[in-house]
């Protein structure tokens, strides 16, 4: 029997025995949803029925672009106006007193209107009143291009071509896009439970080396490499089968734009597999009981999950903790999850990202090997 055909034997025992675990179906499926559910309406998913917004600007402003962009605001029947001055506004929004702050300290060109938002950096509200005054934005600049570029009694919409609106925004605590809601609870949780789905794989490792199984397979003609094989493409199968199903589920029932990139969003979800994978190997060689194997699993997919962005935005810590935490793999890969779902960036924009994750996959898988080598030699 070849090489490759020994490995298929292994793969077909692991996806057997992750099949009768009752267990599996509530850490791989079930448990992610729910955790999903609750940490994406507690981080802001809910729908807001009304956003209060600051608006400051100088002197008098009826007769004014800048009062026509607060009139169009005003026009959305879920928007209050609140008038603030410029230095309240930062205070105002910190404070929780206003969702966000329009802020004009110049006379508005609606050709080219720049305007400074305000708004908290993981508040949905707050990421309403931003959408709804780039629409604002882009309705006055249309008109004015529209009447510009239009000769007099033509249609004036057949001689507009818009251009950008700029939009200053200013998140506090940070100059970043804040993933908020669903978009930051999804790919989070994904990634945490991604890490704990491998105890099932990596516990039957631990016991075939305590029982001498792994010892008695030299006796079939499988190596190391056969069976490190096998238990390692049976994990990143289940992780694979386990991220189609929660990004579906995080599409279809949360509105989570996973699919704006379908080749980033390949790459990254084969990254996560690989990673983990290698890691619930590592883990399998370096403990010798299953009690040791679930703590250190518990402990290490916390520690990477918290400190990789898993359970908050790492644009709203300091740059220092932001740092360090890009240490760990698990960091890159959120990131390149968020560049997706926030931006929509292509394989191009996320591959320095994976790059990451990817080298430490090949550092673990190698530490892997040896000890498992190990192993079958005792």
């Amino acid at each position: 029997m070849s090489g490759v055909a020994r490995v298929w034997p292994v793969l077909g025992k692991e996806l057997l025995q992750t099949r009768r675990d009752r267990l599996a179906a509530l850490f791989t499926f079930i448990l992610p949803i729910l955790f999903m559910a609750f940490f994406g309406y507690l981080f802001g998913g809910e729908q807001f029925t009304e956003v209060t917004l600051g608006v400051a600007a100088e002197g008098d402003t009826a007769a004014t672009p800048t009062g026509e962009l607060f009139r169009l605001l005003a026009e959305n029947e879920d928007f209050t106006l609140v008038e603030v001055s410029s230095e309240e506004a930062d205070a105002a929004v910190s404070e929780g007193e206003l969702d966000a702050a329009l802020v004009i300290a110049e006379p508005l060109d609606p050709a080219a209107p720049s305007v400074t938002l305000i708004r908290d950096a993981v508040s949905e509200a707050g990421l309403v009143a931003e959408e709804t005054v780039r629409a604002a934005l882009a309705d006055l600049q249309s008109r004015s291009l529209a009447l510009e570029a239009a000769p007099a009694g033509a249609d004036a919409a057949q001689f507009f071509a818009q251009t950008p609106v700029e939009l200053e925004r200013t998140a506090l605590g940070s100059g970043e896009e804040i993933p908020s809601g669903f978009e930051q609870s999804a790919p989070g949780n994904i990634v945490n439970w991604i890490l704990f789905s491998l105890l099932t794989v990596a516990i039957g490792l631990i016991y075939e080396r305590q029982t001498g199984t792994l010892a008695r397979l030299r006796t079939t003609g499988a190596g190391v490499i056969d069976v490190l094989g096998g238990k390692f493409l049976a994990m990143v199968l289940i992780t694979l089968i386990q991220q189609a199903v929660l990004i579906t589920v995080a599409q279809v029932a949360f509105g989570v734009e996973f699919t704006r990139s379908p080749a980033a969003l390949a790459a990254t979800v084969l990254t996560l597999s690989l990673f983990a994978s290698a890691l619930g190997m590592l883990l399998a060689t370096l403990f010798n009981s299953e009690g040791a194997l679930i703590a250190g699993t518990v402990i290490i997919a916390l520690v990477m999950s918290a400190m990789g962005g898993a359970w908050f935005p790492l644009e709203i810590t300091g740059d220092t903790f932001s740092a360090v935490a890009h240490v760990l793999p698990t960091a890159w890969i959120i990131d390149a999850f968020q560049a997706n779902i926030l931006r929509g960036e292509g394989l191009a924009g996320i591959y320095p990202s994976l790059l990451v994750a990817l080298g430490w996959s090949a550092l673990l898988a190698a530490l892997a090997f040896v000890r498992l080598r190990r192993s079958f030699r005792g």
